[in-house]
């Protein structure tokens, strides 16, 4: 196959803790190491930034932790020669309306791209195309559906409606030649898509995405050849510092070789994150062939609705009494309290339980739930200086 295009796919960038300064200084040898080659001769670079650029702290009122780096750290990021960074993901309105707008700013100045998030959901779902060799090659991010959703004429990520993806992808087909199609879901740790995101990312692949890859599970995941497209189910962060939790991480770069016929090829380069004198090391050759064995072993399970159920199954089983807590509005002390179920067992009957999960499971029901919950966040947002893009 001659190629005539080439693409790199990195996962999840957040230039904060240990990394902060060399990006901010531009230092792309000291986060990228000897990857930094492969960076080099793709046509295009592709990464989750996983956190605004900004100018001073406005973080949002939200549960789980709030990111956000400095505008300075755009240097890492163009100096490292990536062309396109996708913000459709769960943080990149953890400092509001005026995190998204510094962030494209400085990015649009740096001649870095964005794709996935804008001041609307119209903006947010827009299709961004890079031409490479003659390559008209599209860029779709959707993210799941958090705090950091577009709705309106409210800034945010593409979130994931399907309707507005069946739109989109039928737009895209016009409009370039070769569509990726960045998915920011998944749940954390877990190698394997839950069974809507499987659903998912194959009709994406089904509705004419060449290639799907999925981030945000912090792992790698695994991966298939789905009918003349490739799905990759979690490709682990690129450059992500999570102090005293993973000092030691995994992941991929996907590959990607277009040819004159707009067929393709792909190869996965394997990495690890954390250690030596670069935050990013690539494995070495034996290093590198144990990897990738167990990634197309671990695989195989793609092939059995049942072992994926099992497996699904016993995630969720193990994760019980977390999700159980969080739904039922526990703080940080009763959550830990209920780590064994004891809260939920006797001060929760079995019927309210029942109740509470015909009203998540029902789409009417549901659909209240989250209508309320928008109109808590957007009051919320309003509360706020108004902001005009």
């Amino acid at each position: 196959m001659h190629t005539v295009a080439s693409l790199l796919i990195g996962g999840d960038i957040c230039p904060v803790g240990r990394n902060e300064r060399p990006f901010a200084a531009g230092d792309a040898h000291a986060i990228f190491g000897d990857i930094l080659p492969e960076l080099e001769e793709a046509d295009a670079v592709i990464a989750n930034l996983e956190c605004p650029l900004i100018v001073k702290a406005t973080p949002a009122v939200k549960g789980g932790p709030v990111l956000g780096a400095p505008t300075d750290c755009v240097r890492g990021l163009q100096a490292a020669g990536i062309d396109v960074v996708n913000l459709a993901n769960n943080h990149i309105m953890d400092h509001g309306a005026e995190g998204l707008e510094s962030t494209m700013k400085v990015c649009a100045d740096a001649g870095i791209a964005t794709v996935g998030a804008g001041f609307s959901a119209d903006g947010a779902r827009k299709l961004l195309v890079q031409t490479a060799g003659n390559v008209r090659i599209g860029v779709l991010g959707i993210a799941e559906w958090e705090y950091s959703i577009a709705g309106g004429e409210v800034p945010g990520a593409n979130g994931m409606d399907t309707v507005d993806l069946v739109r989109s992808l039928r737009a895209c087909k016009v409009d370039c030649d070769f569509l990726l199609v960045l998915v920011h879901g998944g749940n954390e740790y877990f190698p394997y898509p839950r069974p809507g995101l499987l659903k998912l990312c194959r009709f994406l692949v089904e509705e004419g995405a060449q290639v799907v890859v999925c981030q945000q599970s912090h792992c790698v995941g695994t991966y298939e050849e789905y009918k003349n497209g490739l799905i990759v189910y979690g490709q682990g962060d690129f450059v992500f510092d999570h102090p005293g939790q993973h000092p030691v991480k995994q992941g991929i770069l996907v590959k990607i070789c277009i040819s004159r016929e707009l067929t393709f090829s792909y190869e996965f380069v394997p990495f690890r994150e954390g250690t030596g004198k670069n935050w990013v090391t690539r494995l070495d050759r034996r290093q590198s062939d144990a990897f990738l064995g167990d990634l197309a072993d671990r695989s195989l399970a793609l092939k059995s609705d049942e072992i994926l159920r099992e497996r699904w199954l016993k995630f969720c089983e193990t994760n019980r009494n977390t999700y159980l807590s969080m739904v039922l509005g526990m703080g940080n002390t009763l959550r830990r309290f209920n780590r064994t179920g004891v809260i939920t067992r006797f001060f929760y009957r079995r019927g309210a339980l029942r109740t509470m999960g015909n009203v998540i499971r029902c789409e009417s029901h549901r659909e209240v739930l989250i209508t309320l919950a928008n109109e808590d966040l957007e009051r919320e947002r309003r509360s706020r200086t108004p902001f005009h893009p």
